[in-house]
């Protein structure tokens, strides 16, 4: 059993524990939030040859800018920081917008171009170059705007139903949590710790400075969809770290990874997610806290149940198969077609929503009181917002080529482009991930060789910048890595040499890796830390003894106070 809550390791925790309490997007995310006002529906083809690209020369000093400049006053604000960068010696500039990633999808409209075309002129008046940040493969939202099915979903296998008397599947599962309503105290509970206590039919968390837990096990079906639901309610609560997981007890890993919303104090609330067994046959579900606490926090009405689909996707690599008495039923004829009417159209995720209804047309060859297995894929995102896009989905690639044209049209002197291949959570589940037969590393490996050869497509001499984290074996380069399926080692066999790394770990043993397989790296460095001399002090030392391409001022709180004196240590 877990004595701490699973959580990521390294330099990723502490990025991971700052958006959850700040609500920070991380690298490839949205930025801060948008202003679609001026959003159209359509825009014309962009056409022109595919300009040469030249590598600058030199030490290179960058600042990542992730303003949202379809803003009046954000882009503002951008050209003044670009001033005072290049008034610093930083030699050039990463435009990681968002709406960078919309480019090709026809939702901007002129002023968009207007205000990137000012920030790019500025840019190119002081010297410096752009680099434009591309193809978020880890976090995803531009991509599935333009189709949520694009979204990696997990395998749901034989998820069990019987046909109800009205016409509608009932989902036909043995998986229960006795004693969730708590009107027994703490019976049909596995174990819990010390803080724990029945308080008048709920569950109570006092105040302590020890774990404080509740935790029932239970046997489930491996590659099943569940519900898990369950109310809080608060009394002047805190937590070094409040969590409800899914754990399994097998693997020794989480199946899920939320960020739980509360205010301190509050009224009985809701909360609803679901989770993928994965491989697991049995689980323990966990509720609770991790070392310190204070104020009071109490759990009622929990339960866990298997669940008609919820973020059900449809594709060619993420089919549906159902099955009654070992004959496949035909959808439209058997059953009517199985579509989720509730998935997000802005590439976001709901965590919980109402299930799909799945019925049974007149003329269906099921009865009443039949049992039918169905097979399908549906997606869990990864805090509360997180997914992934599929990396061997056709249309996928399509969108990786036609967002790259539209970028080197707008980038014309960009002698690189930026893929945020980063903290990717899930891979190689869906149907056409899973169906090539590699590892989760080799999938990223052969996917990585066809962006290269997108980005020349696009831009031929155009360079491939990358972040490092997805294949770094000290970083996040390895089994076990949230809802990813397989070991992701190896990935880095996919990079051509020429491809640069952005380290945003930058260990020693980190920046060896890449050193010995003849990567150049640039640093993402300072990440808030109130002291921008100190931050590129330290990331030089960590760095000693290794050649380094460049460096980056790297902020996700919007603090550039530190931006000169950043400049002035890493150019000593």
């Amino acid at each position: 059993m877990p004595e701490t809550t699973p959580r990521p390791s390294g330099r990723e925790l502490d990025r991971s524990m700052l958006f959850a309490l700040l609500a920070c997007p991380s690298p490839s995310s949205t930025p801060e939030p948008q202003d679609d006002s001026r959003l159209v529906s359509e825009s014309e083809p962009l056409e022109s040859e595919p300009p040469e690209a030249d590598w600058p020369e030199g030490f290179q000093l960058w600042i990542y800018l992730r303003h949202n400049l379809l803003v009046d006053e954000n882009l503002d604000e951008a050209l003044s920081i670009v001033d005072r960068a290049a008034a610093a010696g930083y030699t050039g500039v990463v435009v990681a917008d968002f709406k960078v990633h919309l480019l090709h999808t026809g939702a901007l409209d002129e002023t968009y171009d207007e205000h990137l075309a000012a920030l790019l002129a500025r840019i190119e008046e002081h010297g410096m170059v752009a680099i434009p940040a591309v193809l978020p493969f880890g976090y995803s939202e531009g991509i599935l705007r333009s189709d949520a099915n694009l979204a990696e979903g997990q395998a749901v296998v034989a998820q069990p139903f019987v046909v109800g008397s009205a016409g509608v599947l009932e989902v036909d599962s043995e998986v229960s949590l006795p004693g969730g309503d708590f009107s027994s105290g703490l019976a049909g509970w596995t174990w819990w710790d010390d803080g724990v206590s029945a308080d008048d039919g709920a569950a109570r968390v006092e105040e302590g400075s020890d774990n404080a837990r509740l935790v029932q096990t239970l046997d489930v079906e491996p590659h099943r969809q569940l519900h898990v639901s369950f109310r809080l309610k608060t009394q002047d609560f805190s937590a070094d770290w409040f969590n409800v997981m899914l754990y399994d007890t097998d693997a020794g890993r989480s199946l899920n990874s939320t960020t739980w919303e509360m205010s301190s104090t509050q009224d009985w609330t809701r909360y609803d997610i679901t989770v993928n067994t994965a491989e697991a046959q049995t689980v323990s579900l966990y509720l609770g806290v991790w070392g310190n606490h204070s104020g009071t926090a109490w759990f009622d009405d929990v339960s866990v149940t298997e669940t008609a689909p919820v973020n059900l996707i449809r594709r060619d690599g993420a089919p549906i198969d159902a099955r009654s008495d070992g004959r496949e039923l035909i959808e439209g004829v058997d059953l009517d077609d199985l579509v989720d009417t509730r998935l997000r159209d802005d590439g976001t995720f709901d965590e919980w929503h109402e299930p799909v209804v799945i019925t049974v047309p007149e003329g269906s060859s099921l009865s009443v009181g039949d049992r039918v297995e169905l097979d399908y894929y549906a997606v869990a995102p990864v805090y509360g917002y997180q997914v992934g896009a599929c990396l061997t989905e056709p249309a996928v690639h399509t969108w990786v080529a036609d967002n790259l044209a539209a970028v080197a049209e707008r980038f014309p002197e960009a002698p690189a482009v930026f893929s945020m291949h980063d903290e990717m959570r899930h891979m190689n589940t869906c149907g056409a991930c899973a169906g090539t037969g590699q590892s989760a590393g080799e999938l990223l490996a052969d996917h990585m060789v066809s962006i290269q050869a997108a980005v020349e497509t696009a831009r031929p001499g155009s360079r491939l910048l990358v972040w490092s984290d997805m294949f770094d074996p000290n970083h996040n380069a390895h089994d076990d890595y949230y809802l990813v399926d397989g070991d992701i080692s190896g990935s880095w066999e996919g990079l051509e040499q020429d491809v640069l790394l952005v380290n945003w770990l930058h260990s020693p043993e980190s920046l060896a890796h890449f050193d010995g397989l003849g990567h150049d790296q640039v640093i993402a460095g300072f990440y808030d830390s109130g002291d921008g001399a100190a931050s590129a002090a330290s990331e030089k030392e960590e760095a000693a003894g290794i050649e380094l391409a460049g460096m980056m001022y790297t902020t996700w709180t919007g603090d550039w106070s530190q931006l000169e004196a950043y400049a002035e240590e890493a150019l000593k």
